[in-house]
């Protein structure tokens, strides 16, 4: 395969300061890894300066130094060899603070956007690759183009409760993708049947996340942080992920209590404050921040227990949780809550249909499949995207 695009979710800035932690980003990776491809152009989010200022923190990581085309208030840089990054910066300041997020969708469309995408390919002599999208905000961006088009339709915007107020216009959007592209991919079986119920799109397969096969072992070193927990002579059981309200401050406030004998260590970051500020202080219960994805690696490999409390049946919108793979590459012992695509890999994980039921697993030992990390790692699941491609 000649050249590909990819549109992610998530800013090039954004990835590069967390690390791989997000399904755009190992697709992005594994792309990048990929022999069937000569040409990686990474479609960036378009910005502007007034996020760039308020996010500084954020994405305060700078793009790669060698730029090697610009126009107007765009600008194409080369990663590596195989490997561009197209980004624009609009000067639309306040049209993005009073919009919020729904200037997302317009913005993808702007004229002078698509025409320097356009201008970035005839620079790198490529013609109308293969687009795939795994942001449902550039749905006025891919009804501009001829190529083949793909929609990576992971996790289901529209039922997020935290988009409540964009609610229409996501279904707006996913609706004309629906029209426009053809082939659509997801995460998980009920978003297959939601998207066809909801907008009778075609979904040609479910390809859930994924693992990198080489960053989970149990030879990484043991931060100090940890150590110290981890001399206090219990086993150690860790929940990696955002805080948002599909966690279970109920289910955990109860499994930390009903088991002194385990130290509970939560990573990741607090998105929802008011859950957060739920969880019961505990001697054995530690909030340890937000770690780059490649120190995240080091704490999952040296603990006792993978946990996801979510919300059983609650708010959930079709999610594949990419920590139940890490936590199976770690061979940890990994027990979740029915719902959010835990159900898929029952086989491997000890599943709690209540909180009593999720503590009693705490206790005693299930024989569950092994794992196998060949299958389900990255690698494996971009060579699928690209067979579709194909």
């Amino acid at each position: 395969m000649k050249s590909i695009a990819y549109i992610p979710y998530h800013d090039w800035r954004k990835i590069v300061a967390e690390g791989n932690r997000t399904r755009d980003a190992h697709f992005i990776d594994s792309f990048r890894k990929s022999k069937d491809i000569n040409q990686l152009i990474i479609v960036n989010r378009p910005i502007t300066r007034s996020e760039l200022f308020i996010k500084k923190k954020t994405l305060k990581t700078k793009l790669p130094e060698q730029l090697i085309f610009k126009l107007g208030k765009g600008r194409l840089y080369k990663i590596d060899e195989h490997t561009f990054l197209v980004d624009f910066i609009s000067n639309e300041v306040f049209s993005q603070i009073f919009r919020g997020r729904k200037w997302f969708f317009d913005a993808y469309g702007n004229n002078d956007f698509v025409h320097f995408y356009t201008k970035c390919l005839s620079f790198l002599k490529t013609d109308n690759p293969p687009v795939i999208t795994a942001n449902v905000f550039s749905y006025k961006f891919m009804k501009t183009i001829s190529s083949k088009k793909m929609f990576d339709a992971w996790d289901n915007f529209y039922l997020m409760p935290g988009l409540k107020s964009i609610k229409e216009e996501l279904f707006v959007a996913y609706k004309n993708l629906a029209q426009d592209v053809s082939c659509w991919i997801t995460n998980s079986e009920e978003n297959k049947v939601f998207y066809k119920e909801k907008y009778n799109a075609f979904v040609s397969d479910v390809i859930t996340n994924g693992v990198d096969r080489n960053m989970f072992s149990k030879n990484r070193e043991i931060p100090n942080d940890l150590l110290k927990i981890k001399k206090l002579g219990n086993l150690v059981a860790g929940f990696g992920g955002k805080i948002t309200h599909l966690f279970d401050v109920d289910i955990f406030n109860f499994i930390t209590s009903e088991n002194p004998n385990i130290n509970f260590v939560v990573l990741g970051q607090v998105l929802d404050k008011t859950v957060f500020s739920e969880i019961e202080e505990r001697a054995n219960v530690f909030y340890l921040g937000d770690k780059h994805y490649s120190e995240y690696a080091n704490y999952i490999s040296n603990i006792d227990f993978g946990i996801i409390p979510y919300r059983i049946e609650e708010n959930q919108h079709g999610g594949d949780s990419i920590k139940a793979y890490e936590y199976l590459a770690a061979s940890l012992k990994v027990i979740g809550t029915r719902g959010n695509g835990l159900q898929n890999l029952e086989d491997y994980i000890s599943i709690a249909d209540s909180k009593e039921e999720f503590s009693a697993y705490l206790k005693k030992s299930v024989e569950k499949k092994t794992f196998l990390v060949d299958e389900f790692s990255w690698e494996n699941k971009a060579k699928l995207f690209l067979d579709k491609v194909k």
